[in-house]
């Protein structure tokens, strides 16, 4: 399967996708839903170095209790060739690099920083979605992105996703997130392309602790109703 998560800026998207990837690894909840089945996850970052995405990993792992060292999570930054989804080495590469790993889950952010492709144009974007979907096929891994949305606050769910039609309607599981200024809430909308509609919304609380000397560190929970 391949999960869009689209979210506008500033709006925690490596941390979140962090919690995920920690979630699987360790066996622990994501939210609420139990992981069923755990394994090792490949995480690649765009736009941050390795070490900094090590030192977010250590604050979350931290604030939750995961001490087990050998918890599977294999980090990859900037400071690493740069993934390029549009050149076809790059991808039978990162194939390889996931199969010899034995990851189940391939974590890559932000999506703009995988291509070079116009991602309005559904004649390039489309060949890029083509071998997201070959990584899934030849790996057996789940594939998560994050994205952006768009800057039309009046679209919600895949349609406020930035880019060309073509990547909403691609995707098998979509999750949008909306924030409001000055509120620590996050809704997200979740939706596949096998529904014609939004199959459930949640809402979700971002959490923010300073640590002494360091950095903040963010995490989200599930907001129950009431």
């Amino acid at each position: 399967r391949v999960v869009l998560s689209g979210a506008p800026k500033r709006a925690q998207k490596t941390w979140t996708l962090l919690q995920l990837g920690l979630c699987v690894a360790s066996g622990m909840d994501f939210l609420g839903f139990k992981v069923s089945k755990p394994g090792r996850v490949l995480f690649y970052s765009g736009e941050e170095p390795a070490w900094h995405v090590q030192e977010r990993l250590a604050a979350l792992s931290d604030y939750f209790g995961v001490t087990d060292p050998d918890t599977p999570l294999l980090l990859a930054g900037e400071d690493v060739p740069r993934i390029r989804l549009n050149i076809a080495d790059m991808v039978d590469q990162l194939c390889a690099t996931a199969q010899a790993w034995g990851a189940t889950m391939i974590i890559m952010e932000p999506f703009r920083r995988l291509h070079d492709v116009n991602e309005n144009d559904s004649t390039e974007i489309a060949p890029i979605l083509d071998r997201l979907t070959d990584i899934t096929r030849k790996t057996g891994a789940a594939v998560v992105l994050s994205h952006h949305t768009g800057k039309n606050k009046e679209n919600s769910g895949g349609a406020a996703m930035r880019g060309s039609s073509d990547i909403h309607s691609w995707y098998d599981l979509g999750l949008a997130a909306t924030t409001k200024d000055g509120s620590d809430d996050v809704h997200i909308e979740v939706e596949s392309r096998h529904a014609s509609a939004s199959f459930f919304d949640m809402r979700l609380r971002k959490e923010c602790e300073y640590l002494p000397g360091r950095f903040r560190r963010m995490w989200l929970e599930r907001v129950l109703p009431s």
